[in-house]
């Protein structure tokens, strides 16, 4: 890795791929394999970033978070504190923002911005829809995705997305006074 700190790791649900994200905000992919050596069956590492990087060229800030849905379909990135030099030589800070992106192909779908400078964590839940209230569509899983945030000063958001959008359907606050016992 050479003067890249990882700092964040998630493997994917299928076993078959290794994602470190490093300090200077890049994310690199490691696939899983088997080798063989004396009798034994023993996990493997090969790194396959170049192809994986390409796809990632505008994802640059540093991660804070990553996690997959259970069908490892989809890839959650939360990224650390941004900001912007503004004209006028300011520093301004941008609202946490988490991306989700089509795994293994990295294509970026929906962005959530937080009402956080930070993503702290974030989490998938896949939400069934019951047989009774489905519109009747052969072969497809019904439901949606629900994804959960929660930012540096403690605010909780749960999003319903799907590729092309989303829609807050709670934000949960810490109650007043809370926020300074918070910080410590």
């Amino acid at each position: 890795y050479g003067e890249d700190t990882p700092m964040r790791m998630t493997i994917c649900p299928w076993g078959t791929g290794l994602l470190v994200a490093s300090g200077n905000g890049g994310i690199r992919r490691l696939q899983v394999g088997i080798e063989r050596r004396d009798s034994q069956h023993l996990p493997s590492l090969i790194d396959v970033s170049a192809a994986f990087m390409e796809s990632l060229r505008g994802l640059n800030a540093e991660v804070g978070t990553m996690t997959f849905n259970n069908k490892g379909n989809l890839l959650a990135v939360g990224f650390k504190e941004r900001e912007v030099k503004q004209p006028n030589g300011e520093h301004k800070k941008l609202p946490g923002l988490v991306t989700i992106l089509s795994y293994p192909s990295m294509k970026p779908g929906t962005e959530l911005m937080l009402d956080d400078p930070e993503v702290k964590d974030v989490d998938f839940c896949h939400v069934h829809i019951p047989q009774q209230q489905q519109q009747q569509q052969q072969g497809q899983r019904q439901g949606f995705e629900l994804v959960a945030t929660v930012g540096g000063h403690g605010i909780c958001q749960v999003w319903k997305v799907d590729q092309v959008k989303a829609q807050e359907v709670v934000k949960l606050e810490l109650p007043r006074g809370v926020w300074l016992w918070y910080m410590m």
